[in-house]
């Protein structure tokens, strides 16, 4: 197993950001594979994979992990519990993150400001989501999980999204992930889970996406919500061992992000604004940019928002995206990253971007390794 040296350099303000490793779990369909599994176990998982393959040898190099979670209502330790779960000493310092959506995103944003601005040469950022377990305890006047669903049926209607062209991408979408999964595209990013039923003591073995397994109709709404976890490991340019003959390679470069906000009945078309301020900072255009992830569990969102940016379809969630794998909400935004690095190909440019329900959007412009 390649790795890291632990690094005598100081750190330096100003530093870019490398992704030198990236992990997320299988996302389980609602009420599905995973419903008696915890967000908390999803999280370990995640973090484990993604520790593993960057080679970080000293955990206690790390001095916080940040984790995107959209739903808190219970236990208020599970962060510290996942920290400790993957193997991290109890000094390591846990902040849990609530964005709704962007959960995920805003942890890695953090993690990198972090790393940016001095504070730390290593950093973990996560996103985590039992939809099984947090969806079904909502009652129906709740947090306006449902209330975007007549934000989405607005949206379409003013930006003139037809019906038809929403069923067709959703085809299009399902087409898409089945293709990469009978492909193997998914195997570098996913991280097997173990887990074990009421019904059985024996351990099953998941690694591939239940949604993509499901037809359109029966995914929709509701039901397109998903149970998951994605890690990313972060580190400083001044970290780098150059001269390190175990050296890990870093996967991809924060190139730059950035967060916006309009008004709630806008918060689908958040990712159009967001993303050019994303890019302006990168100092790239659109036509520099080979893929973008634009999440949503509703067709709506990826179909507006490339509307309005003028983006080939083609180029936006080339493996089907949220609406086929299944949106995490608090995992999504990392998730989305995750499956992006390994979308793309070496000196390639790519967006991910997602938008939240209080009317903000947050994005990050990645260039792969």
């Amino acid at each position: 197993m390649r790795g890291f040296r632990s690094s005598s350099r100081l750190r330096r303000e100003g530093d870019d950001v490398y992704i030198v490793s990236a992990a997320r779990t299988a996302v389980g369909k609602y009420q599905g594979a995973f419903k008696e599994t915890s967000a908390g176990d999803l999280g370990v998982a995640a973090i484990k994979a993604a520790v593993y393959k960057s080679g970080l040898r000293d955990l206690s190099e790390v001095p916080e992990i940040y984790f995107g979670k959209a739903f808190q209502k219970t236990n208020e330790m599970l962060g510290k519990e996942v920290v400790l779960g993957a193997g991290f000493p109890s000094s390591t310092d846990v902040t849990t993150i609530n964005k709704q959506s962007a959960s995920g995103m805003k942890a890695v944003i953090l993690a990198a400001r972090n790393i940016q601005s001095g504070a730390a040469n290593v950093m973990v950022a996560a996103g985590m989501e039992s939809t099984s377990r947090s969806l079904s305890s909502l009652d129906d006047s709740s947090d306006g999980v449902w209330g975007m669903n007549f934000i989405a049926e607005e949206t379409a209607k003013k930006h003139e999204i037809s019906q038809s062209k929403l069923s067709s991408y959703e085809t299009e979408s399902y087409r898409r992930a089945k293709s990469a999964l009978e492909s193997g595209l998914f195997k570098f990013e996913i991280a097997p889970v173990a887990i074990t039923t009421s019904s059985s003591e024996a351990k099953i073995m998941i690694e591939r996406d239940e949604l993509i397994h499901e037809q359109a109709e029966q995914a929709k709404s509701l039901n397109s919500s998903g149970d998951g976890a994605a890690a990313v490991v972060l580190v400083a340019e001044s970290r780098l061992d150059d001269e390190a003959d175990d050296l890990i390679r870093p996967l991809g470069r924060i190139v730059s992000y950035a967060e916006v906000a309009t008004s709630v009945a806008d918060a689908l078309i958040a990712p159009s604004l967001c993303i050019p301020t994303a890019l302006r900072k990168a100092g790239r255009s659109i036509t520099d940019i080979t893929k973008f992830e634009i999440s949503g569990s509703s067709a709506v969102v990826p179909l507006v928002n490339s509307k309005l940016l003028g983006l080939d379809l083609a180029m936006v969630n080339a493996k089907g995206g949220d609406l086929a794998m299944g949106h995490t909400f608090g995992a999504s935004g990392c998730r989305m990253l995750v499956t992006l690095l390994y979308s793309l190909k070496e000196g390639e440019y790519g967006v991910a971007s997602v938008c939240d329900g209080s009317g903000g959007a947050s994005a990050i412009v990645v260039q792969r390794m």
